[in-house]
């Protein structure tokens, strides 16, 4: 991986498609659809997989690179408001 350079920030987006692949491996992946980014497929592990659904909102905390790709390092739940 290249070197991370400059402050972190953080990517608000809905959950698009949720994915679980089985196989010698089992593995959970989110499909998010930031906008000014591609659509994103983010391996999550099975706990947070299990807790979000489609529709709803998470956080991505991202840093730029030397090669000015943003990398995320970090996703967690967005608290939903109560009515």
């Amino acid at each position: 991986m290249h070197a991370l350079i400059g402050p972190t920030f953080i990517i608000n987006t809905p959950v698009t498609e949720k994915t679980h692949r089985s196989g010698r491996s089992d593995y959970y992946t989110i499909a998010v659809q930031p906008v000014n980014y591609p659509q994103l497929e983010l391996r999550v592990k099975e706990k947070f997989w299990q807790e979000i659904s489609i529709g709803h909102k998470v956080a991505l905390t991202a840093q730029k690179n030397v090669l000015g790709l943003s990398v995320v390092d970090k996703y967690e739940h967005i608290a939903e408001s109560h009515r």
